[in-house]
């Protein structure tokens, strides 16, 4: 599915006029394409859609931070949200890393992440993260479309809806999986 038809399904949630691009000049186009990225960005940040994470060994940098930690590590330019940290889930080691804006801080001497990443292409897109970012979209340009308040509390009731289907459906995927590390028996998990 391409953007232009999330937009559309956007529009088709308020009973509005679809588009042919979101390179248009009509009002509605205009603002699809003011808000699609942003909504997008933020639904993706939302949880660890599984479509959108993807594993990297992250480069270290030649200096050290000033303090606090020993190493520094570059993060990927489309970063949104980490998922697993030297092959464990993040909620086991939330606590040996730091992120400040695209820079990983840890002690560790390497840094083997996932991440939920910014560019996904809209044709690799779950089907029920589609149905919540239209929605999404819908709420986001609602007043600006229709002017109407309810029209949009109604998309943003609807893409709730939607995102705890969506989050149940991603979550029986399965979870992360431990890529490597001997403190499995030392967290009591079981994969």
């Amino acid at each position: 599915m391409a953007e232009v038809d999330i937009a559309n399904l956007a529009l088709s949630h308020l009973g509005a006029q679809r588009i042919a691009s979101l390179s248009d000049t009509s009002k509605n186009a205009i603002a699809c394409r003011l808000h699609y990225d942003t909504v997008r960005d933020s639904l993706l940040r939302t949880r660890l859609w599984k479509f959108a994470t993807i594993p990297v060994a992250l480069s270290k940098l030649a200096d050290a931070p000033l303090f606090g930690w020993s190493n520094a590590f570059s993060l990927p330019h489309d970063f949104l949200r980490i998922s697993t940290f030297n092959g464990f889930e993040v909620d086991l080691r939330a606590t040996e890393f730091r992120i400040e804006g695209l820079t990983l801080l840890t002690d560790a001497d390497a840094a083997n992440i996932s991440y939920v990443q910014r560019g996904v292409s809209a044709d690799r897109f779950d089907a029920n993260f589609i149905e919540v970012l239209s929605y999404r979209l819908a709420s986001a340009i609602a007043m600006e479309i229709t002017q109407s308040q309810e029209l949009r509390n109604l998309m943003e009731g609807m893409a709730a809806e939607k995102q705890k289907k969506a989050g149940h459906v991603n979550a029986a995927q399965g979870r992360s999986t431990v890529i490597s590390g001997p403190s499995d028996a030392a967290y009591g998990r079981h994969y």
